[in-house]
C-alpha cells in the first residue's frame, strides 16, 4: 500500500511541476543531429522559454520553426515531428535549434550573403541563424529566417555532462 501511495505522489507531482512548466511558458526539447557541437549534443533535452522574443541577441540560442515545416495538423504528425501544449495554444510541426547570427539591422555576415541575394543588412522581421557545427545547416543554406518563427529562447541544457 505504502508503495503504491509513493508511486501515486511521485507521479502527481511530476504532473504539477509540468503543468507550471507550461503555465510558466516553458518546454523541454529534445536536440537530435550534431548541427549544434559541440554546445548541445543529438539526445540532450533543453529547457526552453517559450513566447520571448524581447531581449534577444546575436549569440542566444533559439529554437524555432524549422523552414521546411508547415504547421501539419495534429492527426498527420509523424516522427520526427513533435507538438506542445501550451495553456490555450497548441504548437506542430518540425523545430530547429540554433544561434542568432543577425538581427534586424545587423549587417548579414559575409559567409551569409549568398543566401539572401547579396542583400548587406537584415530587413525588419527577420534574422539569421548559425549552427555551432562548421558542417551544419543554417542561414548560409536557409537565408533569412522570419522572427515570428521563434518558439523560445535556450535557458539551459538538462542533460547530465558526459564523462
Amino acid at each position: 500500500m505504502s508503495t503504491w501511495f509513493t508511486v501515486a505522489s511521485c507521479l502527481a507531482t511530476f504532473m504539477l511541476l509540468g503543468l507550471a512548466l507550461l503555465r510558466w511558458g516553458f518546454v523541454v526539447v529534445r536536440v537530435r543531429g550534431s548541427s549544434m557541437l559541440p554546445a548541445f549534443r543529438s539526445g540532450d533535452r533543453v529547457l526552453v522559454r517559450s513566447g520571448r522574443r524581447g531581449g534577444l541577441r546575436v549569440g542566444t540560442v533559439v529554437v524555432l520553426r524549422s523552414p521546411a515545416s508547415a504547421p501539419p495538423s495534429p492527426a498527420s504528425l509523424s516522427p520526427g515531428q513533435v507538438r506542445w501544449s501550451a495553456g490555450s495554444r497548441t504548437l506542430a510541426g518540425l523545430w530547429i535549434i540554433k544561434r542568432i547570427a543577425a538581427l534586424p539591422g545587423d549587417a548579414v555576415p559575409q559567409d551569409m550573403r549568398a543566401s539572401t541575394g547579396g542583400t548587406p543588412v537584415v530587413p525588419d522581421g527577420l534574422f539569421m541563424v548559425s549552427a555551432d557545427n562548421p558542417d551544419g545547416t543554417d542561414s548560409r543554406q536557409l537565408g533569412f529566417m522570419p522572427i515570428g518563427d521563434i518558439l523560445g529562447t535556450a535557458v539551459r541544457n538538462l542533460t547530465k555532462p558526459r564523462v
